[in-house]
C-alpha cells in the first residue's frame, strides 16, 4: 500500500510504502518507465483500442526511478520492484481513490493509475480493475453538459483558481467569504457536510463562516460547521425517501439498477411535506425571486423525474417504472433491483494492490 501515513489499512497490508504527499503522479510515472524499459507492456485484447502508446513511452522515459526517488521519498529500487511485481502478477489492481484526487496533480495521477492497469493487462480481467457500465452514466452526462475536468474559462474571484467539474475549489471558500467587493459570498447553504473539518485550513474557514450574514444547514447534527448556521433543518429520514445510488454503482461488483422506495411519508414541515431538494430550494429564494424558464423547469424537475430521464438516456434505456418492477421486488417491499450483467470478481481479489 502506498500512503504518506501508516493507516489502519496500511497495517493490514503486506508492504507499506510511505510516499511524500502530493507526489503520486511521479511515482506512477516512474513505475511506467520501468514497464516500458523492461518490455512488460501487455495490452492483450485492448491492443486494437489503444493509440499513441509511443507518446506515452516518450513521456515516462523522462522519469526513471532514480529521478522520481528524489521527489517522492521512495527509493529507486523500491519504485523498480513495485513496477516489476505489479507487471508480473496475474491478478493485480492499481486502485486509487480520494487520496490521489485531492492534490495539485490529482487528475494526472488518477489517469496514470488507470494507464498502469491498462498497459500491464490488468483491466477487465478476473482479479483486476473493472470496466463498469452503470445504468446512469453520471460521468457521460456531465461530459455532454461540458462539465468534465478542469475548465480555464471560469476562475475564482480572489485567487483566480480554475473550476473543476463546474465547481470552484473549496480551498478558496474562506477567501470568497472574507474578501470584500462584488461577488463576495455573504450567504451559504451546506447539505450533509462539515467543511470545517474536511476542507483545507479548517480553522480559517471556521472563522470565515462566523462572519456570514446568513447560513442554512440541512443536517441531523450540530457539528463544527453547522454550529454557525442561522437555520438548521433536519433532513428527511432515510426510510422516508426513495433512494437510487448514483455514485457507488459506478464502482459496483455487478452492474445493477436498484431503487429503494420510501417506507413511510416524511413528517409534515410547516404546512407541507417537503423533501431535501424542496427544503433547499425554499431556503435559497423567495417565490418572487424565481424568474425565467430555467427556474420554472427546475421547480418542475422533481428527483424522480430527473432520475427517470437519466435512466432513459443511459446505456440500457431503462425507465424508473421498469426498475421499480424489477425481479427483486418480491424479496423486499422497499427494494427493487435489476441485474444488468453477470457477476465479476471485485478488483484486486486474490491479487496485489498498487495504491
Amino acid at each position: 500500500m502506498v500512503d504518506p501515513r501508516r493507516t489502519e489499512t496500511a497495517d493490514a497490508a503486506g508492504e507499506h510504502v510511505a510516499i511524500r504527499p502530493g507526489t503520486d503522479a511521479l511515482l506512477l510515472a516512474g513505475m511506467l518507465h520501468v514497464v516500458f524499459a523492461e518490455g512488460l507492456v501487455r495490452l492483450g485484447r485492448f491492443a486494437d483500442h489503444v493509440s499513441h502508446l509511443e507518446s506515452l513511452a516518450a513521456l515516462v522515459h523522462e522519469f526513471p526511478p532514480a529521478r522520481v526517488a528524489r521527489r517522492t521519498g521512495v527509493g529507486a529500487e523500491t519504485v523498480r520492484q513495485l513496477a516489476l511485481d505489479f507487471a508480473d502478477t496475474t491478478r493485480a489492481a492499481c486502485y486509487s481513490r480520494v487520496g490521489l484526487c485531492t492534490q495539485q496533480h490529482g487528475t494526472l495521477a488518477s489517469w496514470l493509475a488507470q494507464v498502469l492497469n491498462l498497459v500491464t493487462g490488468h483491466v477487465d480481467e478476473e482479479g483486476t480493475m473493472m470496466l463498469t457500465t452503470p445504468a446512469v452514466d453520471v460521468v457521460g452526462i456531465l461530459a455532454r453538459l461540458g462539465r468534465h475536468g478542469t475548465s480555464r474559462s471560469r476562475r475564482s474571484r480572489v485567487r483566480n483558481l480554475p473550476e473543476f467539474g463546474g465547481e470552484p475549489p473549496v480551498a478558496t471558500l474562506a477567501d470568497e467569504i472574507e474578501a470584500k467587493g462584488a461577488g463576495q459570498v455573504r450567504a451559504l447553504i451546506t447539505i450533509a457536510g462539515n467543511p470545517v473539518l474536511s476542507a483545507p485550513n479548517g480553522r480559517r474557514l471556521d472563522r470565515a463562516l462566523g462572519s456570514l450574514e446568513h447560513m442554512v444547514s440541512i443536517d441531523p447534527y450540530l457539528n463544527e460547521t453547522t454550529r454557525h448556521a442561522h437555520v438548521v433543518l433536519p433532513p428527511v429520514p432515510p426510510l422516508s425517501r426513495s433512494h437510487y445510488d448514483l455514485a457507488l454503482n459506478a464502482f459496483a461488483v455487478r452492474n445493477v439498477a436498484s431503487l429503494r422506495r420510501a417506507g413511510y411519508p416524511p413528517k409534515p414541515v410547516g404546512a407541507a411535506r417537503l423533501g431535501d431538494p424542496e427544503r433547499a430550494r425554499r431556503a435559497c429564494a423567495r417565490p418572487a425571486e424565481l424568474r425565467g424558464l430555467a427556474i420554472r423547469a427546475a421547480r418542475a424537475m422533481r428527483p424522480d423525474r430527473l432520475l427517470d430521464l437519466m435512466l432513459r438516456a443511459g446505456p440500457y434505456r431503462l425507465s424508473l417504472a421498469r426498475v421499480a418492477r424489477g425481479p427483486s421486488r418480491s424479496r423486499s417491499r422497499t427494494a427493487s433491483a435489476r441485474s444488468l450483467h453477470p457477476a465479476r470478481r471485485h478488483a484486486g481479489q486474490e491479487g496485489r494492490s498498487c495504491t
